[in-house]
């Protein structure tokens, strides 16, 4: 259980694509847990400075401990992964895991307005599903 809370961000890059957003306009934050026994639930946040016109996920890739990647889910395919015309995103994917296998998350957040589009890349703590 303390895993789970201890189960914080990581931002480990970020990058831009067209105009850069200022690095400041939003903070994304993403932690794995396991609501049950075999699922991952993967939870994340995005908060920006002011409106964006679209912010959130675009892609969520599930490891296992080793490396392996198990799902992807992504903006395009999976709903619920964005907020359109606001400055918050909240929300979550869950997979269907291995009860007792160690899983972790790599989130690839971002934030577009007008003035360009900024991403963020989160890994997440590991949680035993």
């Amino acid at each position: 259980m303390l895993s789970m809370l201890l189960a914080l961000l990581l931002t480990i890059g970020s990058s831009a694509e067209g105009l850069l957003l200022d690095p400041n306009a939003f903070r994304a934050q993403a932690y794995c847990s396991s609501p049950q026994p075999g699922k991952v639930k993967v939870t994340i946040n995005v908060n920006a400075t002011g409106i964006m016109s679209e912010l959130g996920a675009s892609s969520v890739t599930i490891y296992k401990q080793d490396g392996t990647a198990v799902a992807t889910f992504e903006k395009n395919t999976t709903q619920g992964m964005t907020a359109k015309n606001s400055s918050r995103y909240s929300g979550s994917v869950t997979y269907n895991g291995t009860t007792g296998q160690k899983y972790y998350a790599v989130v690839i957040c971002y934030a577009s307005r007008s003035s360009g589009t900024s991403k963020q890349t989160v890994r997440t703590a590991s949680v035993t599903a």
